[in-house]
């Protein structure tokens, strides 16, 4: 759960600091973030579904790491 979690604030903080440095040149808020999406936005769609792919395994891979501690934790008890 720490590594999903660290990887989202990561991932937050980094965008957040796009717009802002977008804002901060002095763009307008809609110019702001279509530059924060435009890398997905550009993307062909066999590079969406590779995206997605790692994501749902990211995500996957966390989930079940989680759930086998709990269950480890559960039996010493």
């Amino acid at each position: 759960m720490k590594t999903l979690g660290i990887t989202l604030l990561m991932f937050g903080l980094l965008t957040g600091l796009s717009f802002g440095l977008n804002i901060g040149m002095g763009d307008k808020m809609n110019t702001a973030l279509r530059n924060v999406l435009n890398p997905f936005q550009v993307m062909e769609l066999i590079e969406v579904f590779i995206l997605t792919f790692f994501i749902l395994m990211f995500f996957v891979e966390t989930i079940f790491l989680f759930i086998k501690k709990r269950k480890k934790r559960h039996q010493k008890n």
